[in-house]
């Protein structure tokens, strides 16, 4: 007797372990279709992704980078006058200023229906005050609404110089 109620409770943990199992597998077949659409969206999409960016690092830098691209491995290339820039060689502001112009050439291309509200968190620490003016106006252009989180009055102040309307809410 006390044999058949300890095979009854294996057999029951044996079939919570198959149950655990198939839901790991479907999470797992889940998991590599988002991968796979990822990746066929990302190759129809690349050349548009990259076109946009390229505008948005352009407006950024007054035109001093030509081009900014994400090829089909993830490398960004980067050109200035015609030539070609290692992504070594540029400063961690100028990287953070592309990989902005990334986030809002995606943004801009997946929501193209109905913008999204864009949310940055101490987004332009590493920009300087020129580029970060640049962003300012590429912003207020750009008509979505844009919720700003700072511990800076910097930013303030150039949306002041720049007669950029703004609503502030200070914590």
């Amino acid at each position: 007797c006390n044999l058949a109620e300890q095979l009854e409770v294996c057999s029951g943990a044996g079939a919570r372990e198959r149950e655990l199992q198939l839901e790991l597998d479907a999470v797992e077949m889940a998991k590599n279709e988002i991968i796979r659409l990822s990746r066929e969206y990302g190759d129809e999409r690349r050349d548009e992704i990259n076109s946009v960016v390229s505008r948005y690092v352009s407006a950024i830098t007054e035109g001093k980078y030509d081009l900014a691209e994400v090829d089909e491995t993830g490398k960004l290339r980067v050109q200035t006058e015609g030539r070609e820039v290692l992504p070594e060689a540029l400063s961690r502001g100028t990287l953070e200023q592309f990989y902005f112009a990334f986030r809002m050439a995606v943004g801009s291309i997946v929501t193209q229906e109905e913008p999204l509200p864009l949310l940055l968190d101490e987004t332009f620490a590493m920009y300087d005050d020129d580029r970060l003016r640049q962003t300012l106006r590429l912003l207020a252009a750009n008509g979505s609404q844009t919720i700003l989180f700072t511990c800076q009055r910097r930013e303030q102040k150039l949306l002041e110089e720049l007669g950029i309307a703004y609503h502030m809410i200070e914590l």
